[in-house]
């Protein structure tokens, strides 16, 4: 088949920094069960390659389908044949989520606050580390996992507003994000102070390091790996040792299969949930969580209304 011959040019050409290989890997296995070439598939056989993503959001979907657009181009140019259009509809998307896996890394505030307090607690009661609290933390709060990477201490500004402190957080994408949950901002002044992360090791006794010499909000142990970096680079590896490494468990939540991507969408789904549209609409949570329309967000008050019901 032609997907065969193109492939591997294809992926040395464009999956450097794009990840495509998992897209074009499936293609190959797709056309190989149902032994129809991509550029003769119809809707049928692009819902049973979508199928194989067990994609808990159309977003993801349609960059996959982009994704084999995409390589059907290039084959087709090469080909100097017609390219196939492989539409599909929009409720067919939503139809291909994995609906009780998208609701088993979703959060309700109450499950956030649950995971948070077992994160500030070691089992002899001490709080164990701040960093790694507070990146569970800035995921809540919209922060992408390079945003909170790369995020200075001098980017972050403490003010007073109208007898409230807040915490304005300055990105590197530029976007001002303001949080004014009380211990989110304490976190992040011990986080700028602390010198030392401590950590419960494998054999279940407290460990404390130093921490790096750095700029950063969220700095990097002294220990482990080398490295010249002096920003921390895996907060999303941080975050899920800190899980196995307390044993947080939270009832409805698959705590171990839990992403930042899902916790930072846990809360746009609270905010889009029946009992908050007085407050927050779709303009609204676009606004906050800096995107451009609010199309790319409408299919999350579906699974809020899943989440928290219909009012």
């Amino acid at each position: 088949m032609r997907t065969q011959k193109y492939s591997k040019l294809y992926i040395e050409i464009y999956d450097e920094l794009n990840n495509k290989g998992n897209v074009i890997k499936n293609i190959l296995k797709t056309e190989k069960e149902l032994n129809i070439e991509l550029l003769d598939w119809k809707e049928s056989e692009l819902i049973i390659f979508l199928k194989k993503f067990e994609s808990i959001s159309p977003v993801s979907l349609r960059k996959n389908l982009t994704t084999l657009r995409e390589f059907a181009n290039y084959i087709c140019k090469e080909e100097n044949i017609e390219t196939p259009t492989f539409t599909l509809d929009e409720s067919v998307f939503m139809s291909l989520i994995d609906v009780d896996k998208l609701l088993s890394v979703t959060l309700s505030y109450e499950q956030f606050q649950n995971i948070r307090r077992q994160l500030g607690m070691a089992s002899i009661g001490e709080t164990v580390n701040y960093r790694d609290k507070l990146i569970f933390e800035l995921a809540w709060n919209g922060l992408t996992e390079n945003e909170m990477r790369m995020l200075l201490k001098t980017d972050v500004e403490f003010v007073d507003r109208k007898g409230m402190e807040v915490a304005l957080l300055t990105l590197c994408t530029g976007k001002l994000v303001q949080i004014d949950d009380a211990e989110v901002i304490e976190d992040i002044k011990k986080c700028i102070v602390t010198n030392d992360i401590t950590r419960i090791a494998k054999d279940g006794r407290m460990k404390t390091t130093g921490y790096r010499d750095s700029e950063y909000l969220l700095r990097p142990g002294k220990s482990g790996a080398s490295s010249t970096n002096n920003f921390f680079g895996k907060p999303a590896t941080a975050l899920k040792g800190a899980f196995i490494k307390q044993d947080i468990s939270c009832e409805g939540i698959d705590i171990f299969d839990i992403s930042l991507d899902d916790i930072r969408r846990s809360r746009l789904v609270l905010l889009l949930a029946p009992k908050n549209e007085k407050y927050f609409d779709f303009k609204t949570v676009a606004a906050l969580y800096n995107l451009k329309t609010v199309d790319a967000i409408k299919w999350y008050r579906l699974i809020s209304d899943m989440k928290y019901g219909v009012k």
